[in-house]
């Protein structure tokens, strides 16, 4: 049984700015140690090389993360280990929700004129590397968001305000990238709610670093989009013409679209829809309580 000190403790690890600090310090450890690891790599390599090495280097956020929780929150390295919901089954289910948002939004902009692709090349061990390397830069990411940040402020906060922090500093995260607009900061956020509710809801931490996965996979290295505003050098396809639309941001891609928040918004809501009996119980738990 926890003692009151114990519980003291706890609580302020778990408070939200503590937990802030602790998710910024990972980010900045991480991108450190992940540019000492694959610098030496990336030396000689064509474009399209560097760029999945970049995405590579996010392997350093699956050493630290893990390993502050280990050392120093114990109660949240569940979350991490193969069983309960992190399954193979749930991570193909991922992988699935990210494939089919991002092609039917891809197609949507396709089929209304707003972007024109032609096949550029077919690399095999370069796409299927790719899979790989953008697995790593999807969790690395999760781990911090949805892994720790979801975790800790929830234990403290309630789940309500673990989802809005942890996708509110998922989206800072990505201020910087180029071409951002205020409708791919709002992207940003509800890709982040959803998730956080794949968590919550399916136990599952796979789940989200699958369907987080298949988006930027499909994305990038299948129909050579912008992800993020950066642009894959051996896509399967290439982007040959884009304009502006309500389909399709020309600075920032799928991302940065008003279709793409309606594809999300519509996702949201279908997962509560599905676990309505669950929200049900817990209204009635707190009720009680």
């Amino acid at each position: 049984m926890e003692n009151p000190e114990q519980g003291k403790k706890k609580q302020t690890r778990h408070f939200f700015v503590i937990v802030f600090l602790v998710a910024v310090a990972m980010l900045i450890v991480s991108s450190l140690l992940g540019e000492i690891i694959m610098s030496p790599l990336a030396r000689n390599l064509d474009d399209g090389w560097v760029f999945l090495m970049e995405y590579a280097s996010f392997i350093s956020f699956w050493i630290v993360v893990p390993a502050y929780c280990f050392f120093w929150d114990k109660e949240l390295l569940p979350v991490f280990r193969p069983g309960r919901g992190n399954t193979l089954k749930n991570l193909l289910i991922g992988l699935g929700i990210g494939l089919g948002m991002n092609l039917t939004c891809a197609l949507a902009a396709i089929a209304h004129g707003d972007i024109v692709l032609y096949y550029s090349q077919f690399d095999a061990l370069y796409l299927i590397v790719g899979i790989l390397a953008v697995m790593i830069q999807s969790g690395g990411e999760e781990l911090v968001t949805r892994g720790y940040m979801l975790g800790a402020t929830r234990e403290r906060h309630g789940t309500v305000f673990a989802i809005a922090f942890n996708s509110l500093f998922f989206a800072a995260a990505h201020l910087m990238n180029p071409g951002v607009t205020v409708l791919s900061i709002a992207n940003i956020i509800l890709v982040g709610v959803l998730c956080s509710l794949l968590v919550v809801f399916y136990d599952s931490l796979w789940m989200p670093i699958g369907l987080h996965t298949a988006w930027n996979y499909c994305q990038s290295l299948l129909l050579g989009l912008p992800h993020s505003g950066i642009v894959s050098a051996k896509a399967l396809f290439k982007l040959d013409a884009a304009t502006d639309s309500f389909f399709y941001s020309a600075a920032f891609g799928l991302e940065g679209s008003a279709f793409t928040v309606i594809i999300e918004s519509a996702c949201i809501a279908l997962v509560l829809d599905l676990n309505r009996d669950k929200l049900k119980k817990r209204d009635e738990r707190q009720t009680s309580s």
